[in-house]
């Protein structure tokens, strides 16, 4: 079996107007978020063994505050391509092929990408949370996608079962 993790970068603030979008820091709301998001994980969800983090300053940041919640050995990397490709499949295809050998990677970036990933991969799962993910996928949420076989590229939309779709309001 397969286990995508997808976590949205937690809320980034908007107090220094200088700042490029690349490089804001998450705001005091944000870290409160990360910080209730990494308790979840630690106790509800098992540790991926691959991470692929964006390098965007809020992205790192929220690396940080959930990387101690996450036990044993992972392969964990800084991936521009999660800031900057514009297409859920242009970027699926993009980190399947780097990390063929994961069976549970966790992504951590940005919107649109993640919810339309989500939208584009999950097939089935609790209609709730379905509905949650096409509604919204706030800051600082994580969906958790099941997939069966062991090959990423074996993957097609559709296919992934939504396991949960955990939102920081809601811990």
């Amino acid at each position: 079996m397969l286990t995508l993790i997808l976590l949205r970068h937690a809320k980034s603030s908007w107090d220094d107007p200088s700042l490029d979008d690349f490089d804001r820091p998450l705001a005091p709301r944000g870290i409160k978020a990360a910080t209730a998001m990494a308790h979840f994980l630690e106790s509800e969800i098992a540790p991926p063994d691959t991470i692929v983090c964006s390098p965007a300053q809020r992205a790192r940041e929220t690396l940080a505050l959930v990387l101690p919640a996450l036990e044993g050995e992972m392969d964990i990397s800084m991936d521009r391509a999660l800031y900057d490709l514009a297409t859920p499949g242009a970027l699926f295809d993009h980190v399947r092929s780097i990390h063929p050998g994961a069976r549970r990677l966790m992504l951590i970036g940005h919107n649109p990408l993640l919810e339309q990933i989500a939208a584009m991969l999950v097939g089935a799962g609790q209609a709730a949370d379905r509905q949650a993910i096409a509604t919204k996928y706030p800051t600082g949420a994580l969906a958790e996608i099941d997939f069966k076989g062991s090959d990423w590229n074996k993957v097609e939309p559709g296919s992934g079962t939504l396991k949960q779709f955990i939102q920081p309001r809601n811990l």
